[in-house]
C-alpha cells in the first residue's frame, strides 16, 4: 500500500503577512496573537533572534521550541519539523500539542493525515511499529490492534481510519465493523453491509438503502457539520433530530440539498428556511 505523503506546515518569520499565522510583533520586544488574545497567562513571550512561527501554535527561536507561548522542554529547534497540525519532532522526540508522544520512534515517525485546524489539533500518525492517535484533548495514545504498514487515516474530520483487518475510530476500533465490507462514507460517517456508523456508534433503525450523507456548508473545511438523512429521518452525528430543535436549527444553516423542503419535520413546522441552497455562495 502506497503511504499518503502529508507536506510539513512551513515556518515564517513574526511579520509574516500570511493568513491563518497565530503570530505578530507586540509591544516592548514580546510577542503577541493576532487575535487579541494574551499569548501567556503568566508572563511575556519574549521575541529573540530566529523567531520562527507555523499555523499551528508551534513556533522556535534560536534558544528553544514552543508551544502556544510554553517552552516544549528538551527539543531541539535548529532540527524541528512540524509533520502536521498534530504532530511534531525535532529527530529525537515527538510531541503534540499535550505532550510528548510516548514509545514513538522518531527516526520513522510520520503524519497520516494533516491534522484538524483547530487549538489542540487531533489525528492520527504512525512509525514502522505502531499507530497512534491524538485527541486533541489529552496526549496520543497508540490505537490497539492497528497495523502501522497498512493504516491509512480516511481524512477530514480526521477522527477515523483503517488498515487492512480493522476500521477505527478516534482512536480505538470501531468493534461491530465488518472490515471486509466496511468503507468510509464522509463526514465521521462509515458503513458496511449491515450497519451505519457514525464514529464508532451504530445508528440503529437507519434505512441503509435510503441513507445518504448531506453535503454541508462549513467555514472550517476540515470540520464539516455531520449530518445525513434517510427515507425516514435526518441524523445530526448518529442522532435522529426529526423532532429536536437544535438538530434542526443546526441542519437549516448547514444543510446543502436542493429541495426546500428537504429538513426535519420540526424546522418544517417551525417555519424555517434553508441558509445555503445550492445556488447560494457558499462564503
Amino acid at each position: 500500500m502506497t503511504t499518503l505523503i502529508i507536506p510539513e506546515l512551513q515556518p515564517y518569520p513574526i511579520d509574516a503577512d500570511i493568513e491563518g499565522l497565530p503570530y505578530c510583533p507586540g509591544e516592548g520586544g514580546c510577542i503577541a496573537m493576532r487575535d487579541g488574545s494574551k499569548p501567556k497567562l503568566d508572563g511575556e513571550f519574549k521575541l529573540r533572534k530566529g523567531f520562527l512561527q507555523y499555523a499551528n501554535g508551534f513556533s522556535k527561536d534560536e534558544r528553544a521550541v514552543y508551544c502556544w507561548a510554553h517552552r516544549v522542554a528538551g527539543a531541539n529547534p535548529a532540527t524541528f519539523r512540524v509533520l502536521s497540525r498534530t504532530f511534531v519532532t525535532d529527530g529525537n522526540h515527538v510531541w503534540t500539542h499535550m505532550g510528548k508522544v510516548r514509545n514513538a520512534d522518531p527516526n520513522t515517525f510520520v503524519a497520516c493525515d494533516h491534522g484538524s485546524d483547530n487549538r489542540w489539533s487531533y489525528g492520527y500518525g504512525k512509525d514502522v511499529n505502531s499507530v497512534f492517535f491524538s485527541p486533541g484533548s489529552e496526549r496520543a495514545r497508540r490505537v490497539i490492534k492497528a497495523d502501522a504498514r497498512t493504516f491509512r487515516s480516511s481524512g477530514a474530520p480526521f477522527l477515523v481510519g483503517y488498515d487492512d483487518a480493522f476500521a477505527f475510530a478516534e482512536g480505538a476500533s470501531i468493534r461491530k465493523a465488518k472490515r471486509k465490507s466496511w468503507r468510509y462514507l464522509a463526514n465521521g460517517y462509515s458503513r458496511d453491509e449491515k450497519a451505519i456508523f457514525y464514529l464508532g456508534r451504530v445508528i440503529e433503525g437507519v434505512d441503509l438503502e435510503s441513507f445518504s450523507v448531506v453535503p454541508v456548508f462549513s467555514r472550517f473545511d476540515n470540520a464539516p457539520a455531520p449530518l445525513a438523512r434517510d427515507k425516514n429521518h435526518y441524523y445530526w452525528c448518529d442522532n435522529v433530530i426529526d423532532d429536536d430543535d437544535f438538530g434542526a436549527k443546526y441542519w437549516v444553516r448547514y444543510a446543502v440539498v436542493s429541495d426546500p423542503d428537504d429538513m426535519p419535520p420540526i424546522a418544517r413546522a417551525r417555519g424555517l428556511t434553508l441558509e445555503n441552497a445550492p445556488d447560494k455562495p457558499l462564503s
